[in-house]
């Protein structure tokens, strides 16, 4: 029996984060992509409002903290997977590895967060320790704009990228928290 209260707004964002991110996968496999990416980014802002929450109301709790992170796997780990597995069909045995490297550096990197936490500087300023795993979204972003506007993104492009990302976020490095 959980001895700390687990029903509070904090954990109800999170579990609406994990809703918009599942219905953006959904419309992912029927292959609306603009709509998907639209719930995944309604899905990154609830999940920035669980912390905020949780924080100014003195709400955090470990249970929170474990699903947080779960709910980060699917937003920021294994929806950027399936857009470049479906909708850009990198389907090859090169592209499972990097996956596979791509997935497993992100949960060693919320499992490290789960840990040791932020980082706090002299002045107050707080820090990620790494790549956060909620940028990988945005590299997506991109991605999909420039395929969409300008033109086709080649493999050797999405390999270099997942592979930079996946080392950024295992390195130990400041990277500023933003809000």
């Amino acid at each position: 029996m959980f001895k700390e209260k687990i029903d509070t707004l904090p954990n109800y964002l999170s579990f609406t984060a994990l809703f918009l991110a599942w219905i953006g996968i959904l419309f992912l496999f029927k292959n609306y992509i603009l709509l998907s990416y639209i719930f995944i980014l309604l899905a990154f802002v609830f999940d920035t409002l669980d912390g905020f929450f949780a924080r100014k109301y003195s709400l955090v709790s470990e249970f929170g903290k474990m699903l947080d992170s779960h709910v980060d796997v699917f937003i920021y780990l294994l929806y950027p997977v399936l857009v470049y597995y479906f909708y850009f069909g990198f389907q090859n045995l090169i592209f499972a590895i990097i996956y596979f490297i791509f997935l497993a550096c992100g949960i060693f990197r919320l499992l490290r967060f789960n840990i040791i936490g932020l980082s706090v500087s002299s002045d107050d300023k707080k820090y990620y320790n790494g790549l956060p795993v909620f940028v990988n979204i945005f590299f997506l972003g991109i991605v999909l704009i420039i395929r969409h506007f300008f033109f086709d993104i080649s493999e050797i492009f999405i390999y270099l990228l997942l592979l930079l990302s996946s080392f950024l976020m295992v390195m130990n490095f400041k990277f500023l928290k933003p809000f």
